[in-house]
């Protein structure tokens, strides 16, 4: 396991890199880590999926159809960027539904919607009762203090730190000015049809990281 980076240590890299650009965040270096750890948790969730940060939930026992709330460690689960899969009481994988009325498997509408559960009451291929467990994307951990840990691959650290310097650069409206703004705000387009397709889900196997999520990295 490698050494991780705390945000302190990177927020260090994102200073000297972008010297020109800093002073404008605060005259101490209080003030301008505020606003790096801002920039940079931004960059973070923005590329949740390059992350990876993958966990799983308590089983729950599920017996019938309908929304189901799953938790982790006790707490109902608040920071799922993308559901994975969701193992049955044979630790087999349920079935993604192709569509919210098809008759089996789970369903997520949307990042503020629940999963949806549907076919135990199916005359054909019914879902068995018993307990059920998600795998899941979460969203990265906010950083706020210098000694927190980046939850980020390390060899993603200077994707993290580029698209941190470009926020920062964003805020500015520098180096090219109303161009600049207009690139950047495509590119949110393109971030936010990704987070609303991550939302649903990617079925059974979990989609792997595509060119769309490494355009998404490039675009800073």
């Amino acid at each position: 396991m490698p050494n991780l980076y705390n945000a302190g240590q990177l927020a260090s890299i994102i200073r000297k890199l972008g010297e020109m650009d800093i002073e404008d965040l605060g005259s101490d270096t209080d003030s301008q880590n505020t606003y790096i750890f801002y920039y940079m948790n931004l960059a973070m969730w923005e590329l949740a999926r390059l992350a990876n940060q993958v966990k799983y939930s308590d089983t729950k026992t599920i017996s019938a159809d309908g929304y189901v709330t799953f938790q982790q460690n006790g707490a109902d689960i608040t920071n799922m960027f993308e559901p994975l899969m969701i193992f049955g009481p044979n630790g087999k994988p349920v079935p993604k539904r192709t569509a919210d009325d098809a008759p089996l498997g789970w369903w997520r509408e949307a990042e503020n919607q629940e999963i949806h559960i549907r076919g135990f009451s199916a005359a054909s291929q019914p879902l068995q009762a018993g307990e059920y467990q998600l795998k899941y994307i979460k969203y990265p951990k906010q950083v706020t203090l210098e000694t927190d840990v980046v939850e980020f691959p390390p060899s993603g650290y200077m994707t993290l730190v580029k698209k941190t310097l470009s926020l920062i650069k964003y805020s500015k409206n520098s180096y090219g000015g109303a161009e600049f703004m207009d690139t950047q705000s495509k590119l949110s387009m393109g971030n936010l049809m990704q987070a609303a397709v991550s939302a649903r889900g990617t079925g059974t196997t979990g989609q792997p990281i595509g060119e769309n999520d490494l355009r998404i990295a490039r675009g800073g």
